[in-house]
């Protein structure tokens, strides 16, 4: 196994549903898992 990193960001919502995306790439950038939707929110 290799070592793995992430990187999150937010972006404030006032009002709505959030969807939670993720992706992963290798350090030499050949293999890509392109985005997949992990998880949603409300926000109220």
């Amino acid at each position: 196994m290799g070592n793995s990193t992430s990187h999150w960001s937010t972006i404030r919502a006032t009002r709505g549903n959030r969807v939670f995306y993720v992706a992963a790439r290798d350090v030499n950038d050949l293999n890509n898992t392109d985005w997949h939707a992990i998880g949603t929110q409300a926000v109220k």
